[in-house]
């Protein structure tokens, strides 16, 4: 059974559009993400700060559900 790409988590690489898999981890800790093409991407925690604050919840949330 193959994995869709809409099921891994990431997002299109907005240079050449290929799969760019990231984590939540990745997101949360500010780290760069980086395509095969070159293209290294950043948060900008300030403009992000809603999404950020929705992720954290998130984890959370999973953690509780883990335990």
């Amino acid at each position: 059974m193959s994995t869709s790409p809409a099921n891994v988590p990431g997002m299109p690489c907005p240079d050449c559009g290929s799969r760019i898999v990231v984590t939540m981890e990745q997101i949360l800790s500010g780290a760069k993400i980086a395509c095969g093409c070159g293209l290294v991407l950043t948060v900008d925690a300030e403009r992000s700060r809603e999404t950020i604050r929705d992720l954290l919840e998130l984890r959370r949330r999973l953690t509780q559900e883990r335990r």
